[in-house]
């Protein structure tokens, strides 16, 4: 009988959910993540007036989330404050799929922090498919593509005047400008910007701007 009630009393704590119980619940320092997006994930209900929390399943909602890059839990007198440090967004990208598409925003990690909405203008729009991305995350093999090409538009006079890079197409680049009607198609590489530049420099003069302007071929002739 010993035996069976030590094993017993060693067993029903490990298997006890940790559910502490609140009468309020603060976030701080959220702008761009959703605390009922949160809430919802680490399963946080309400039970006779008190709001119920898994701190393990709140833990874990927390470190799971892409947007979020620091956080602490501060349980004090009742009220449970959870402190948000947020991943800001860097680059406004619009992502293409088969049956709809979206704007969102990417961070420096090159993780989705919004969906649905452009807040930050520091890049040209990036254009996508949805098939660059893994989950919530760039692929590695779009990350180096679209670095590449982002270190190398800066390296030009006209990366302030760009407006929208597009990555839809494997091997070259679609390139829209601020105030030109074109759509210029390179290959991305040094001689593929040149060529960016030197036809911008003659449309700018001769102020006409086809819809269309393939500098992919070897010769570009204006009609």
């Amino acid at each position: 009988m010993k035996r069976l009630i030590l094993l017993i009393f060693f067993v029903l704590p490990l298997n006890a959910e940790t559910e502490s119980s609140y009468q309020r619940i603060r976030f701080t320092g959220l702008e761009y993540v959703s605390k009922h997006d949160i809430i919802r994930t680490a399963g946080v209900y309400s039970k006779d007036g008190r709001i119920i929390v898994n701190k393990e399943q709140l833990d874990a909602a927390l470190k799971g989330n892409s947007a979020i890059a620091d956080y602490k839990i501060i349980d004090n007198k009742g009220i449970l404050t959870i402190v948000v440090e947020e991943n800001q967004p860097e680059i406004a990208v619009y992502v293409v799929g088969s049956g709809s598409s979206r704007f969102c925003e990417i961070d420096s990690n090159y993780n989705i922090v919004t969906i649905g909405e452009i807040r930050s203008s520091s890049t040209p729009l990036i254009i996508l498919p949805v098939e660059s991305f893994e989950e919530k995350r760039l692929e590695e093999k779009t990350v180096k593509r679209v670095e590449n090409a982002i270190n190398l538009a800066k390296s030009y006079p006209i990366w302030n005047q760009i407006d929208s890079m597009d990555f839809t197409e494997s091997n070259f680049l679609r390139i829209t400008l601020k105030g030109r009607e074109s759509v210029f198609e390179i290959f991305e590489d040094s001689y593929g910007f040149e060529r960016l530049v030197a036809c911008l420099g003659y449309l700018d003069t001769v102020a006409r701007y086809p819809s269309q302007v393939n500098l992919r071929e070897k010769i570009f002739v204006f009609e």
